[in-house]
């Protein structure tokens, strides 16, 4: 079930209403679209009744032809009608929500968690049975606060995020150098809302990011039946351009509690601040470098091997262990990856670094991160180590 409000109808086009509909039919059936990590082609236009428009007529077809195997319908090519599919529909809608603000119902006593968007805000707050999460849409973009239930400090970094989308470059296909985006500080607007009894996803989309028809969506896919949830990171290329070296530096786990963390780690070790240092925040000022490695670990990707990589940080307070890792497969079509932890004066940074390769047009390139929130009691030989 959905609820959605909106409050401001200036110029309020019947793009949104189209919007709308598409949401309220995700809502309809119990499944769940992940992003792929795999290359796909993107679709011809599903303008289904060829009347020069992908509009709401469109939709109501398509909506019929949901859950069954009808190759019409089946716009990734995959052997049914179904959320794939739904997000590409979607995109070929273009929906201005920048007249807009939608403001989502608090309470709903079907569901197992709480959402709220105030109105005029920047930022979505969900309340699950086992954690809180804050994601802010932009400036910065991400997640703000993150915290499991009873923990008493954030697993974030006060001014900056988690799960964070901080870089995208490729070779420029028209001149020597490259293209490149920031997107840390950009504004992804409001967000596309999906609430099921079992979990709840938030997709943000910017169109038309360095060329037109280069389209970036991000979606978080938060679980209401424990502690764990994905962000899925996509670049969909209808540019006409090929998109030479992509390249992608996202959060994994972010940008964490600098002063609070007590430990990090990748899929080979770990690392504490130094003695005497209680946090890493005291050792980055006593250092006085502009920045160090705190650790890093490259992925051999390539040649039909499928590897993992890991990223976590860990706070200990009142005698608990709160976790939070970020766990990454790597796609056989990949140049390079791999993921590090910085220090920093002013901040610890804990990204995931991946060379994607080439993206043709008509490809659809995606990398997921999976996120386990952790707790547990630490005995007395552990507390107080450094």
């Amino acid at each position: 079930m959905i609820t959605v409000y909106i409050t401001r109808y200036d110029n309020l086009s019947s793009k949104m209403i189209k919007l709308l509909g598409i949401i309220i039919l995700i809502a309809v059936f119990p499944v769940v679209a992940q992003p792929p990590n795999h290359i796909r082609t993107l679709p011809a236009r599903p303008d289904f009744d060829n009347n020069g428009l992908v509009n709401v007529d469109d939709y109501r077809l398509f909506a019929n032809a949901f859950g069954t195997k009808k190759a019409r319908f089946d716009l990734d090519g995959n052997g049914r009608v179904d959320f794939e599919d739904l997000f590409l529909f979607a995109d070929r809608v273009e929906v201005d929500v920048g007249q807009t603000e939608i403001l989502f119902s608090a309470v709903d006593p079907e569901l197992p968690y709480r959402i709220t968007s105030d109105r005029g805000s920047q930022k979505t707050r969900v309340e699950l049975p086992d954690y809180r999460v804050t994601v802010s849409r932009g400036s910065p973009f991400g997640i703000t606060s993150l915290r499991l239930s009873g923990q008493p400090v954030d697993f974030a970094h006060n001014e900056l995020p988690l799960s964070d989308w901080e870089w995208l470059w490729f070779d420029h296909p028209r001149r020597s150098g490259r293209a490149q985006t920031k997107l840390l500080q950009v504004d992804w607007g409001v967000p596309a809302v999906t609430r099921q009894s079992d979990r709840l996803i938030l997709m943000y989309r910017i169109p038309d990011v360095i060329f037109h028809g280069l389209d970036l969506r991000v979606l978080f896919n938060f679980d209401a039946m424990g502690s764990r949830f994905s962000v899925g990171y996509q670049i969909e290329n209808r540019s006409g351009e090929l998109l030479r070296n992509a390249y992608v530096m996202i959060g994994f786990p972010g940008f964490s509690n600098h002063q609070r963390v007590t430990e990090v780690s990748d899929a080979l070790s770990s690392r504490k601040p130094r003695a005497p240092y209680a946090s890493f925040l005291e050792e980055a000022t006593d250092v006085n470098l502009a920045e160090y490695s705190l650790l890093r670990h490259d992925l051999f990707v390539g040649q039909g091997k499928v590897l993992g990589a890991k990223g976590g940080v860990a706070i200990d307070i009142d005698r608990k262990r709160y976790g939070l890792e970020a766990f990454y497969f790597a796609d056989t079509a990949l140049s390079r990856a791999y993921s590090a932890h910085t220090n920093k004066p002013g901040y610890l940074t804990s990204h995931l670094y991946v060379t994607l390769g080439d993206i043709r047009d008509g490809w659809v390139r995606s990398v997921t991160v999976n996120y386990d929130l952790t707790k547990k009691l630490l005995d007395s030989s552990s507390v107080g180590e450094k």
